[in-house]
């Protein structure tokens, strides 16, 4: 940068402006002492003191130039970024820097087109160097920290919310990414409390509650989770991904009439929601002995996920339920195809089946459940169940024992196995 020593030069002849030159090019030495030396020690004293001249009117014009200039490419490095077009982007973006390097929205604006290209690495050295200039750069300092999540290094993400959330402690924001942070680092009951801290300011702002609802929900609390969710769409939050989880705790606290309430909207659109709402509701439905309307909803629903077994499982149960054996069949032979190597699933199909009175094919999914996973014992139940069905009592008496050995204090268990014919 020009400073008032380099102008003085320049007008006073290249000499440091010291006075007239002798006509043999030399320098008047007041004192005895050249020129040169008095210009070393007042360079020595300024350094020495911390301080710089002031800068003059033209040094203060090119200031302003080149941060009109700066402005103008970042103006064009926006729209490039915009338009998709990253390289050029970063191009315009890295002049703007050079322009005006203690302006940290240049660094950040550079970091994004970085990130656009995939250069994690670069926008990292960026956003780094742009917080070294300037520490209350709160942006750069969060930018960092969604960097940090990526890589899943939670404390040095803590670190860099902090640091926003402290330069700008109004941006709810940071406050969020924060807490988010501290329950990958901490745990969620530090993230919970820090974030409770900040009610006063943001109580009213819907997304506020929102991230309280999620914290909640990671730590097991589905009640407050509850509360937290509603608090936010009271508020006006519609978001259906909010929607969407305020049903599924209802769903999982067996508030099966709420999350039907809640997840109608969502699944009545055109666009397929997520499988886990579907689930949810059509869980709920069947839970209300509303067979029919679940059986509907799930052949929907399959046409529409074709490829998860959970929500074949469902349909299969719909259809037991209501009399329709053969569908239910249908049904459990795609789940199992869709995942012939899960416990969980051979499980489930098992019991559907079991439920249907297809006997043979109960016990078939039963065994094979059994060889996927021998140390459960719901699935030595299922399998003494449907060979009792089979008349197969000693199949059936090993299966209750084995079940009872592994669950001693199953209820279920000790009456199967004394109902045993022997």
């Amino acid at each position: 940068m020009r400073n008032s020593f380099d102008a003085s030069r320049r007008r006073d002849g290249g000499n440091g402006g010291l006075g007239p030159r002798h006509k043999n090019g030399g320098q008047s030495p007041p004192c005895g002492v050249t020129g040169r030396c008095i210009a070393s020690v007042l360079v020595t004293l300024i350094t020495l003191a911390g301080c710089q001249a002031p800068p003059t009117d033209r040094e203060l014009a090119y200031q302003a130039w080149d941060q009109q200039r700066a402005a103008l490419k970042h103006e064009l490095a926006s729209s490039e970024l915009r338009e998709g077009r990253a390289e050029a982007a970063a191009t315009l973006a890295r002049e703007a820097v050079a322009l005006s390097p203690q302006n940290p929205a240049h660094a950040e604006l550079l970091a994004e087109a970085c990130l656009a290209r995939g250069d994690f690495a670069a926008a990292r050295n960026v956003l780094t160097t742009a917080c070294r200039v300037n520490p209350d750069a709160a942006q750069a300092a969060y930018m960092l920290g969604t960097l940090d999540e990526r890589e899943r290094n939670w404390p040095l993400a803590v670190e860099h919310f902090a640091t926003a959330a402290a330069a700008r402690p109004e941006v709810l924001e940071y406050q969020l990414a924060l807490a988010q942070a501290r329950a990958q680092a901490e745990g969620v009951g530090p993230a919970r409390d820090g974030l409770l801290r900040c009610y006063d300011r943001f109580g009213s702002e819907p997304l506020y509650h929102v991230g309280c609802a999620e914290l909640a929900r990671l730590e097991g609390d589905l009640p407050s989770a509850c509360v937290a969710y509603e608090t936010a769409q009271r508020l006006g939050c519609d978001d259906p991904t909010m929607q969407q989880s305020l049903g599924l705790c209802y769903y999982w606290l067996g508030r099966h009439a709420a999350a039907v309430d809640q997840l109608q909207a969502l699944v009545s659109k055109t666009q397929p929601p997520e499988p886990a709402a579907m689930i949810a509701y059509a869980g709920a439905l069947l839970a209300l002995g509303r067979t029919a309307s679940a059986a509907d909803w799930l052949t929907r629903f399959v046409t529409q996920r074709p490829d998860h077994e959970q929500l074949w499982l469902l349909l299969a149960q719909a259809r037991a339920r209501g009399g329709d054996q053969h569908g239910a069949g249908q049904a459990v032979r795609e789940a199992q195809r869709l995942a012939p190597r899960s416990a969980r699933v051979a499980r489930m199909a098992a019991a559907v089946l079991l439920s249907a009175q297809q006997w043979e094919a109960a016990r078939n999914a039963a065994h094979a459940a059994v060889a996927l996973d021998d140390e459960n014992a719901d699935a030595h139940l299922l399998l003494g169940r449907a060979s009792e069905r089979l008349g197969e009592c000693d199949v059936a008496l090993a299966a209750y024992e084995q079940a009872l050995e592994l669950e001693p204090l199953s209820s279920a268990a000790a009456a199967l196995l004394a109902g045993v014919d022997r």
